[in-house]
C-alpha cells in the first residue's frame, strides 16, 4: 500500500491542501516548498486543509508537531485561518490542532462539510 500523498490547489484564492493515507514526513516537506515557490498560491492565503481520507493515527503531541510543521513549511504563503476537514478518525489531535492554532496566531476551525468550511473562511473577507 502507497504511503500516502499530499496535494495543493489554489481554488477561488483558498489554498486547499488534501492529505491522503499516510504522507511521510518528506512528503510533506516537498510539498511544503513547492507551495513556498508557487506564484499562483498568494502570501497569506486562506487554508483548507482536508484530512478526511488521512489513515495517520495521532496523538495531541502529533497533532501539534504537525501545525508546527505545517506553519514553518509553508511559511508566508500562511494566513490567519485554517478550516479542517477532518472524519473524526483523529479528534484529539484534531482538536489539538485547533487549540494549538490560537498559540501561533492561526485561527482553525473544524468541519465536516466543506462548504461550511469555505463559508467560514471567507467570512472574515465579507465582513
Amino acid at each position: 500500500m502507497p504511503a500516502g500523498r499530499l496535494t495543493y490547489r489554489v481554488d477561488d484564492g483558498i489554498l486547499v491542501l488534501t492529505a491522503v493515507g499516510s504522507p511521510s514526513s518528506a512528503d510533506r516537506r516537498a510539498t511544503f516548498d513547492k507551495i513556498r515557490t508557487d506564484p499562483q498560491v498568494p502570501d497569506g492565503a486562506l487554508l483548507l486543509l482536508d484530512t478526511r481520507r488521512l489513515t495517520d493515527v495521532m496523538t495531541s503531541l502529533e497533532g501539534e508537531r504537525r501545525l508546527s510543521e505545517l506553519l514553518a513549511g509553508l511559511g508566508l504563503k500562511m494566513g490567519a485561518r485554517c478550516a479542517v476537514l477532518a472524519s473524526g478518525a483523529n479528534p484529539a489531535a484534531t482538536h489539538f490542532f485547533q487549540a494549538a492554532g490560537r498559540a501561533y496566531g492561526v485561527r482553525v476551525g473544524l468541519f465536516d462539510n466543506e462548504a461550511a468550511a469555505r463559508l467560514w473562511l471567507t467570512a472574515s473577507l465579507r465582513a
